[in-house]
């Protein structure tokens, strides 16, 4: 997948979110204590790309 990358280096976090021209992936691993609040994560996650991308099909 071509497009624009923003990686995510932090000790609880290590991932990359790629932005392509129809599509949007986030990929992460998650810390012990973070991965508690995964579902929560994705939700937002989920929340925010609907409101910013409200014509997007899933």
């Amino acid at each position: 997948m071509a497009g624009d990358v923003l990686s995510v280096n932090h000790p609880s976090v290590d991932g990359k979110v790629t932005v392509g021209k129809n599509d949007v992936v986030v990929e992460a691993r998650l810390g012990f204590l973070v991965a508690m609040f995964r579902d929560r994560i994705d939700e937002e996650l989920v929340r925010i790309l609907d409101k910013e991308f409200p014509d997007a099909k899933a």
